[in-house]
């Protein structure tokens, strides 16, 4: 019998441009090689449909964000209720999986009670927002993201026990569990489409930062890098990434060192990670995952981030960390004159594809879906 389910994204997953997406399209992808019928919805504000998705889902539907300020609700969730949405989901018995807080308005109207609903968390979005705030030098867009963090508090409480959740870190997991008093709060690992490391052993000659440069926190990650080190250290400094703003681009211009390289393609991206001798990519959140240090350590050679970026995570020691940009000075250097060796890329073989195993997770995933079918280590006929 044919297994089928309802998936509502926050936004349309594909093309994969940046973190935020990743996981998405992965799931959908993973969940499509087991078989799984996904009826896929996606909210939208510039992005454009994709026939990629049709070859992936037995049908797709996209809705429009509304743009307009909810009093008590979060913005990220106001700004994603639809009633064509609620109908639909109400029209069969599938089991419903909602990528992120921001697509559970649905659920919040108590329409998909006695159903199987699960609440992929890509974040703790009040901490998450509370940290955008602290970081916006914007005094508009500071309110607006101090007055989301309030209504997230307390909208994550209302909501965390509504449905199974599925925590992509064990932070967050616990975070859940202690303070917002969740009761179920499963840790699924992020879906990744890396099976094996490739690092190259060797040296590389210049340092990379990739990210998604449209959100301001990672540009101000990118300058803090430059102001506490590269504006005068000499080595080669790449900046690759997502729609970067012109102040940005203006600002890395000055310096002889340092190449910004915006919208790179995938296989363009990937070639800087693995020429790259330090992947550096400190985070100035502590929520959620970091895709592009998982991106960094399957692909890349030495890793370097910051304790906040990796806080809980499994995989934070295969990186190198500091603790604030200032010990970059003599970090950065050493590691230059340092190969990566073969027992660097061994030390990785030997944990990472047993955290990312996509596979067994898609499969684990799918339990969750559909209790009444075999476990992930039963053979599949």
């Amino acid at each position: 019998m044919d297994r089928h389910v309802h998936i509502v994204c926050h936004d349309i997953p594909w093309p994969v441009t940046h973190g935020g997406h990743f996981d998405l399209y992965h799931t959908i992808s993973k969940l499509h090689e087991e078989g799984i019928k996904i009826h896929l919805h996606c909210f939208y504000t510039e992005r454009k449909p994709s026939d990629m998705l049709l070859k992936l889902c037995v049908e797709v539907f996209y809705y429009k964000r509304n743009f307009y300020l909810p009093f008590r609700l979060p913005y990220i969730v106001g700004s994603r209720s639809s009633r064509a949405l609620c109908n639909r989901l109400q029209k069969d018995n599938h089991p419903i999986l909602l990528e992120g807080i921001h697509s559970t308005f649905c659920l919040f109207q108590n329409i998909l009670q006695d159903r199987t609903v699960l609440i992929r968390l890509h974040n703790t979005e009040h901490i998450y927002y509370d940290q955008l705030a602290k970081s916006e030098k914007s005094f508009i867009k500071k309110i607006y993201y101090q007055r989301e963090a309030k209504l997230l508090l307390r909208y994550e409480a209302l909501i965390a026990n509504k449905a199974i959740l599925i925590a992509v870190s064990k932070k967050d997991q616990k975070h859940y569990v202690d303070y917002l008093n969740a009761k179920q709060v499963n840790f699924l690992p992020v879906m990744v489409p890396f099976e094996k490391v490739t690092g190259l052993e060797g040296s590389g000659t210049y340092c990379l930062y990739h990210g998604n440069l449209s959100v301001n926190e990672n540009e101000m990650a990118v300058r803090k890098l430059v102001d506490c080190f590269f504006n005068t250290s000499g080595i080669p400094f790449i900046v690759a990434g997502h729609r970067p703003s012109k102040s940005l681009a203006a600002y890395l211009a000055r310096f002889k060192n340092i190449q910004l390289i915006a919208n790179p393609t995938d296989d363009a991206l990937d070639t800087l990670i693995q020429e790259a001798h330090i992947n550096i990519n400190p985070s100035l959140n502590t929520t959620g995952v970091k895709l592009k240090i998982i991106h960094s350590l399957f692909k890349g050679r030495h890793c370097v981030t910051n304790h906040q970026a990796v806080e809980a995570m499994e995989e934070a020691s295969l990186c190198t960390t500091f603790e604030n940009f200032e010990d970059l000075a003599n970090l950065i250097p050493t590691i230059m004159n340092k190969p990566f060796t073969s027992i660097d890329k061994e030390d990785r073989e030997k944990s990472l594809p047993l955290i990312y195993d996509s596979e067994k997770n898609a499969r684990q995933l799918i339990t969750w879906l559909f209790p009444h079918y075999p476990t992930p280590d039963l053979p599949r006929f």
